[in-house]
């Protein structure tokens, strides 16, 4: 057993030399070492380990069924677990056709788990805003929701921070629909780019006024950019409306954050992008409750988290379309969609507002 923890630990030092490769997607399972019942006995093999890699890249290794790998590692139980470091797991097994022992290589998908992530972020940041808009005993608008004041733990759980100028409403009078709260001034926003544009009207808050602030939010998010900046072309200095041109243009690729084409499945995307315009609609009441807009970015989650898996999964089922080059094509402007017992067009959605 030493011997073989001594190949693993050779094997991890090579693997984080070429880090660079971690990125492929073709490829879920890589067989490390294989000992052959024709030579050795079964055993561990008599070459190095260095030996061995040279060796392994000027021949083809066999080519083995997910149902093989399977069975090899018993479905990959965790008694059979040599190590554990993201992005990839290393299993000890046993093949058939006369292949004694080896040591799998299951990789995890990096690229899909880092997306996954962005949107578990998004989904902690909602639930705390749907407990403020909820809560039985007093409900309150934050009114200053921006990333600053989302603040991660070390296992990157958000968890909605900073409510000095949250605005407390009567729990009699949100139980009717009365959602509002006035408020005097400016004071209360310290980032007017998140500022609700109807505040601007009417002098008052309501539970929309944290929507729009979170739809803003979720923009930076995929497009992992300020939602104001004077040092982009003119077009593209407020973010709100630069997304909603490139939607309108069909090519939000140039938009979104470029780390993230190709790594996200596009279901999930549509209907990321479908939550967040719904946010920014105006006028306000139009918008989707928190938490409406909360289980909507569970489900854009649940679309990551099972295209991640099959891509990960894949073996020689997966085909390189199953990994989009481009999202310009995901967003009809003409295609309709609902969250809550609200529908929108998204044609409706990407026009500036009237006011």
């Amino acid at each position: 057993m030493s011997e073989v923890v001594e190949i693993l630990q050779n094997a991890l030092a090579l693997h984080e030399r070429q880090e660079g490769q971690w990125e492929s997607m073709t490829k879920a399972y890589t067989i490390l070492w294989k000992g052959n019942s024709s030579n050795n006995g079964g055993g561990l093999p008599k070459q190095s380990f260095p030996e061995q890699i040279f060796e392994s890249q000027k021949s083809v290794y066999p080519r083995f069924l997910l149902a093989e790998i399977r069975a090899a590692t018993n479905d990959f139980n965790d008694s059979l677990l040599m190590r554990e470091e993201f992005p990839f797991r290393l299993y000890k097994g046993c093949m058939v056709r006369g292949i004694r022992a080896v040591i799998i290589k299951r990789f995890e998908s990096k690229v899909a788990n880092l997306a996954g992530q962005r949107l578990e972020i998004c989904i902690d940041t909602a639930r705390g805003l749907v407990y403020l808009h909820t809560n039985v005993e007093q409900q309150f608008v934050h009114c200053n929701l921006n990333p600053s004041n989302v603040l991660l733990d070390d296992k990157c759980v958000a968890k909605v921070a900073a409510f000095e100028l949250s605005v407390p409403i009567s729990t009699r009078m949100a139980t009717k629909g009365v959602e509002t709260n006035n408020i005097d001034a400016m004071e209360f926003f310290d980032r007017l780019v998140y500022l609700d544009p109807e505040y601007q009207l009417t002098g008052s808050v309501t539970k929309k006024t944290d929507v729009y602030a979170f739809g803003v939010v979720l923009l930076e998010v995929l497009c992992a950019k300020t939602p104001i900046s004077h040092n982009r072309n003119s077009y593209e200095v407020c973010l709100v409306h630069w997304f909603r041109l490139c939607i309108k243009r069909g090519n939000i690729d140039e938009v979104i954050d470029p780390y993230l084409i190709g790594k996200v499945a596009p279901e999930c995307l549509r209907h990321y992008v479908n939550i967040a315009l719904s946010c920014l609609v105006s006028p306000g009441i139009q918008r989707p409750s928190m938490n409406d807009v909360l289980r909507g970015l569970e489900s854009s989650l649940q679309m990551q988290e099972a295209w991640g898996n099959s891509v990960q999964m894949g073996t020689d089922e997966l085909h390189m379309a199953d990994v989009p080059q481009s999202y310009n094509d995901v967003i009809s402007v003409e295609s309709e969609f609902t969250i809550g017992r609200q529908s929108y067009l998204i044609s409706n959605l990407i026009r500036p507002p009237v006011h």
